[in-house]
């Protein structure tokens, strides 16, 4: 992992050219992928859509990957449903830079709502 945080400490700004913005993009990615953060189709499943999101934040705070970079880092494991989702999300909030705190909140509300939580609180309470 420490290999894989320090080839890429630099990060990308918002003044960093598109170019080399997009390279620093596709190394976070790929190490991030070298670290099990698998794809998300945009399954129903609240046991699934309840995991994803957590490992991908506990593997993007463990790389540091830069607060300015962590959606578009994370948004390129959306594929299928979940792609078509972001891209929905993005041109409805266009005006506005969207942050990993945006990104979970959204995320939470389409694939994780109050009823799945309740759902799986229930289930953890009938094991009792």
């Amino acid at each position: 992992m420490r290999v894989v945080a320090t080839r890429m400490t630099t990060g990308a700004s918002s003044t960093t050219p598109r170019s080399l913005r997009v390279v620093t993009i596709v190394q976070w990615v790929k190490g991030m992928r070298e670290m099990s953060c698998m794809t998300y189709r945009g399954e129903e499943d609240a046991e699934v859509a309840g995991h994803w999101p957590r490992k991908v934040e506990r593997v993007i705070n463990q790389m540091q990957v830069p607060n300015e970079l962590r959606v578009d880092c994370v948004t390129q494991l959306l594929i299928e449903s979940a792609h078509s989702w972001w891209e929905t999300i993005r041109e409805r909030r266009s005006w506005e830079v969207l942050r990993w705190r945006d990104f979970r909140e959204e995320f939470e509300e389409r694939y994780y709502s109050w009823e799945h939580r309740r759902e799986k609180e229930q289930e953890f309470l009938d094991l009792r």
